[in-house]
């Protein structure tokens, strides 16, 4: 078993070391990675595992199982602070911090968001908090082949797992004061002070404004929006394994093999900023691992002990997807700034809402993922009892940019105005907490942003990685031709990278059939 061993390391150290070299960030991201709902060795190995490389066969086996799973995450707060721009789970929209002048406004002290961004009212006052829950189920259908009769040793592994997610941010609010002072004239192409139609955060994450008083605003949020729960339902991933069994026997076994990873899921599509994601967002993974048993103990009549191990490492490929960013000179949220169109220097009657703009075409890649387990069988008569811990690792996304954003075309509105003396101009460094910068406009020429603006660390999900413990109680019909077996199991899932990882828990039953 020294080979075994040696290999197992590599695994470990690879999940363990790969997804540190995260970045120190860990707020204010734009994009929320979860577990792939069909990466789960711990659902797979449960109830299953010594049914699977059988010795002293020589034509065709093969386990069959099914497993119904629901899982539920919890630990909401780190993934709101992960998410909301100030690292906690409450953000407050309110005045700008700074007058159109540069001097800091005490109204606007606490603010995290300047309200006009949302086309709330500049005096708007109110607070957001998240609690967001994810929810799965998962229908697992899972095909072992031996191929003995082919070549001794050889084994094919399919696994099918469907899937219906649910994704919820969970906002709720409390508004202090709605505004009175309006919008000052000319803000958004209306003559006079006109005051928001909207009245809520909530409402106004929505992006669905539209108000004939307001001109200039010609389409709502695209993009990067909250509205309520979002659904989505599908086959997480296909994986294909191919493998060789070196060595089998009753009490003992080693094998190495090949695992395809094939994408059935969801692209990312930026249009919510907590997204739903079937699957491991339209990947393709190539890797290789090894799965062995060793039994420790046995008293010869109706008992014993066991040990198995299963880990797989993947490289995962380039994928299309689309993405929210923020911009290099802006800070954490700047992706929610107004901006302006221009068309060779003269402003077009136009602004929009940032992630409209920044939401872009790109490619997604990952060094490493791995999900390695370590399971406990004890066997007595028909029962089986099974301890387990599994390890989950992904490294950081590695993003590049396949879209470019139009030059000379989009720069950032700040306090200047859509008639006058600024009508024209720009604010470049001005924040999403209304910070504004330069104190008055960037001069006579307006300064557009281009794909050398955009943060691309600001959307790509660091490392991280997670710890789950998990157990399984099965029985196995013995006296049948086909060895029926059913059983009940669960598991919880800790992230040990501050919110990266999704903490879950999660129940399954299990049930399948073994031929020989």
């Amino acid at each position: 078993m020294n080979q075994s061993r040696a290999i197992a390391a590599m695994i470990a150290a690879a999940l363990c070391t790969a997804p540190m070299c995260a970045d120190t960030t860990v707020f204010g991201k734009s994009f929320y990675r979860g577990r792939s709902q069909g990466s789960n060795q711990a659902r797979w190995m449960a109830g299953q595992a010594y049914h699977l490389y059988l010795p002293d066969t020589e034509c065709l086996n093969g386990s069959i199982s099914f497993t119904p799973e629901y899982s539920q995450s919890f630990r909401s707060k780190q993934v709101a602070e992960f998410l909301f721009f100030n690292g906690t789970d409450t953000m407050v929209f309110g005045p700008a911090r700074t007058t159109s002048v540069g001097i800091p406004n005490p109204a606007g002290a606490d603010t995290d968001v300047f309200a006009q961004n949302f086309f709330l009212n500049p005096d708007f006052i109110g607070s957001v908090r998240a609690s967001p829950l994810v929810r799965n189920f998962i229908f697992d259908m899972n095909l072992y082949l031996g191929l003995d009769e082919l070549l001794c040793g050889l084994y094919v592994r399919v696994d099918v797992p469907f899937n219906w997610t649910s994704w919820d941010l969970r906002l709720t609010e409390v508004v202090t004061n709605t505004g009175s002072v309006g919008f000052p004239a000319n803000t958004f192409g209306n003559p006079a002070i006109q005051p928001s139609p909207l009245f809520s955060i909530i409402q106004a994450w929505k992006g669905e404004i539209t108000d004939a008083a307001l001109p200039d605003i010609r389409q709502g949020l695209n993009f990067a929006k909250v509205d309520g729960k979002r659904t989505k339902a599908g086959v997480a991933d296909l994986t294909f394994i191919l493998g060789y069994t070196f060595f089998k026997s009753d009490c003992s076994h080693f094998s190495i093999q090949t695992a395809l990873i094939a994408p059935t899921g969801n692209r990312p599509r930026g249009e919510y900023l907590f997204e739903p994601i079937v699957g491991n967002g339209h990947h393709v993974e190539l890797g290789a691992g090894i799965n062995a048993h060793y039994e420790l103990w046995n008293n010869g009549c109706d008992q014993s002990f066991a040990v198995f191990f299963e880990g797989n490492v993947f490289h995962v490929f380039k994928g299309r997807q689309r993405r929210t960013f923020d911009l290099k000179n802006n800070g954490i949220g700047s992706r929610y700034l107004l901006f302006k169109r221009f068309s060779a220097g003269v402003y077009q009657q136009e602004i929009l809402f940032g992630p409209n703009i920044t939401t872009l075409e790109c490619r997604v890649e990952n060094d490493v993922h791995g999900d390695a387990a370590l399971m406990f069988d004890y066997q007595r008569n028909c029962w089986t009892l099974d301890l387990g811990y599994n390890v989950w690792g992904i490294s950081k996304d590695k993003i590049s940019l396949t879209e470019d954003i139009p030059v000379n075309t989009f720069g950032i509105q700040g306090s200047t105005l859509t008639a006058g003396a600024t009508i024209n101009q720009t604010q470049s460094l001005t924040t999403v907490n209304g910070t504004f910068l330069p104190a008055i406009s960037d001069g006579a020429t307006p300064i557009t942003i281009t794909n050398d603006s955009i943060d691309l660390d600001s959307a790509a999900h660091p490392g991280c990685y997670s710890h789950k413990f998990f157990t399984h109680l099965g029985y196995t019909w013995q006296n049948c031709d086909y060895l029926p077996y059913l059983g009940i199991g669960g598991e919880v899932e800790f992230s040990a990278s501050a919110g990266r990882a999704l903490d879950q828990w999660g129940v399954w039953v299990k049930g399948g059939f073994t031929f020989i």
